[in-house]
């Protein structure tokens, strides 16, 4: 089911979003319903991550990839306090995030 929400937005958001469609061959809508729908995955993920849940389970709970889930922690920031800069584990997340 969808539902409509009217949105305003600075001017200066609106001329990214426009400039984000007319590089894509895009409507400005769409690009504003990625943006959103991707913050709100990042920020849903880093939730359930703070409340205890495993990689694992957070893909499975939101039905999406295990990549997806890394990559909004990575954005979110949140598990980076259990990695040190040299740590092995963080070269190893970063190398495969990369390998997109």
């Amino acid at each position: 089911m969808t539902k409509y929400i009217h949105l305003g937005l600075p001017k200066e958001a609106v001329d990214v979003l426009d400039a984000k469609a007319k590089q894509n061959y895009l409507k400005r809508v769409d690009v504003a319903r990625q943006y959103l729908l991707k913050a709100l995955l990042d920020e849903t993920v880093a939730d359930l991550r703070k409340k205890g849940y495993s990689i694992r389970k957070i893909a499975e709970s939101l039905n999406v990839s295990t990549r997806q889930v890394l990559e909004a922690l990575r954005n979110t920031g949140v598990d980076e306090a259990l990695y040190g800069e040299d740590d092995e584990e963080e070269k190893t997340l970063a190398r495969l995030l990369k390998g997109k």
